[in-house]
Order: C-alpha cells, then structure tokens, then sequence
C-alpha cells in the first residue's frame, strides 16, 4: 500500500512512506520479540515487558505518522479507515497482552519497582535536549541509562526530544 502511487505519490514516499514502514517493522520486531521471550525468571518478564512497552509507544510513534500522512497527502477516508481500523486492532492487542503479562508475571515474581518503571520510561531511548537548539548542547540517554553528554556545560535543563536518533 505505501508503494502505490495514489496513496502515497512518489515526492513524498520517501519522506512519509519511509518512516511508516520503519515504524510498523520495528512494532512488529518488538511484538514478537516479546512473544518469543520465554518467562521463567524475573528478568525475562522485565525484557518480555520492555519489548511490549517499546511496542505500546511505536504504536503510537505509528498512529501519529499515519495521521500526518492523512493530512499532508489528503488520503481517501476510506483507505485512512482501513489503516485505523488495523491501528486500532493492533493497539488493543498489544496493550491487552502487556497488562495480562503484567498481571500474570506480577504475582509470580512481584510488583514492577519504580526502577522498573523508570526503565520503562528510558526504554524507548529518549534523547533528552537541551533548550538551547544547538546541536552540540544534548543528553542522549541510552537504553541501559547511561547519558551520553556533548557539551553538557551549556544545558541549563533538559526537555524531551522529538526526533528518533535510531
């Protein structure tokens, strides 16, 4: 559907159809992952959880790209139904899955501390910016917390980035 000149004309496939793709490839990579995450120590429900907790916010990476793409493209109302409808399909499902996991795995191996809950949070690996705009006055936090710092003399606060660095 993304490679089809009436949906998505050639002078923006690139743009729009490109990042759509990524994103749905790395929804589905996360949701799999998760599903083939075997559960039988407390770590592998904290990475079975992270990959739907990645998944949970793709979906919404997702729907916010699906939704500029219907308003930059003018796409048909039929065709953006059609892509809400599996949207919304995928969202319950993928949300459904991490709150049963959670429930289930919870009372095997205890409540999610707020230091999992802040992995949760930097799981996503959210670089956090500078309210300077200059490129060379960022923090990245990485996956496994860590910052990585450029300039960091210059940050007199941080606010959360827009752009995926991946």
């Amino acid at each position: 559907m993304l490679c089809r000149d009436k949906v998505f004309p050639k002078r923006s496939r690139w743009v729009l159809g490109t990042e759509i793709r990524s994103v749905a490839l790395r929804l589905l990579t996360e949701v799999i992952s998760g599903n083939e995450t075997p559960v039988k120590t407390r770590q592998e429900f904290l990475d079975r959880h992270q990959h739907f907790t990645k998944a949970v916010g793709l979906l919404g990476a997702l729907d916010a790209n699906v939704e500029l793409a219907r308003d930059v493209l003018e796409i048909n109302a039929d065709k953006f139904d059609h892509w809400t409808g599996l949207w919304n399909t995928a969202d319950r499902a993928t949300k459904a899955q991490l709150n049963s996991d959670t429930k289930r795995y919870e009372a095997i191996y205890g409540a999610l501390s707020l230091e999992d809950k802040i992995r949760d949070l930097v799981i996503l690996d959210a670089p956090l910016r500078s309210p300077n705009p200059s490129n060379n006055n960022e923090r990245n936090v990485t996956t496994d917390g860590a910052l990585n710092n450029n300039n960091p003399n210059n940050s007199n606060g941080v606010v959360a980035d827009h752009e995926d660095k991946d």
